[in-house]
């Protein structure tokens, strides 16, 4: 599997746009009349990180797993945020993109 600077970029933004989707910490407002965008940037910290599981080749449980310790020791939250749902997005969402 060979990437290049477009295909990372490309990547980044729509993993950003898909954990904006999922907002898991309720900040990211796309109608906000504010901005126009709300924080784009807040999940970041998770994004990166995350791509570098899914190139490792990391499962579902172990995404799931990653995902429930960034939202408890990063962010405060609960881990029952993980739902598989979201787990089911990121992953439609790589084979379409890996």
């Amino acid at each position: 599997m060979q990437h290049d600077a477009v295909w990372a970029r490309r990547t980044q933004r729509e993993l950003r746009d898909l954990l904006n989707q999922w907002d898991s910490i309720g900040v990211f407002d796309p109608d906000d009349e504010d901005d126009g965008s709300g924080p784009v940037d807040e999940y970041d910290c998770i994004r990166d990180p995350l791509i570098s599981h899914l190139l490792r080749g990391d499962t579902r449980y172990e995404i799931a797993g990653f995902l429930r310790d960034e939202l408890t020791d990063h962010l405060g939250l609960e881990p029952w945020l993980v739902t598989t749902n979201v787990i089911d997005r990121i992953f439609d969402w790589w084979e379409s993109v890996k």
